[in-house]
């Protein structure tokens, strides 16, 4: 069975965080670009998406995934691909 995680900045909740924040640097918008744009309050979307608390609502996480035409399936994917790679500097197992 597989464990939790309960801290949000680690596991899926600190990854789907770092994917969102992803997208959103790709597209080259600023957070007060973003929360204009979803209705999410900037201090919000600071919290969730670039601090170590990361706690993610749902909600909040399917608003900003569709500002990137991402459904939150699609970024929970691409989150999952995230916590999967190999961390930088780890040595490959030979």
């Amino acid at each position: 069975m597989t464990s939790i995680e309960k801290d949000p900045a680690k596991g899926l909740n600190a990854a789907l965080a770092a994917t969102l924040n992803g997208e959103r640097t790709a597209a080259g918008m600023t957070f007060d670009q973003l929360a204009a744009a979803t209705g999410i309050s900037k201090r919000t979307l600071l919290r969730q998406l670039s601090t170590l608390e990361r706690h993610i609502d749902i909600a909040d996480a399917v608003t900003i995934a569709a500002q990137f035409d991402l459904t939150l399936v699609q970024a929970l994917a691409m989150a999952t691909e995230r916590m999967e790679r190999r961390p930088r500097g780890e040595a490959q197992a030979q």
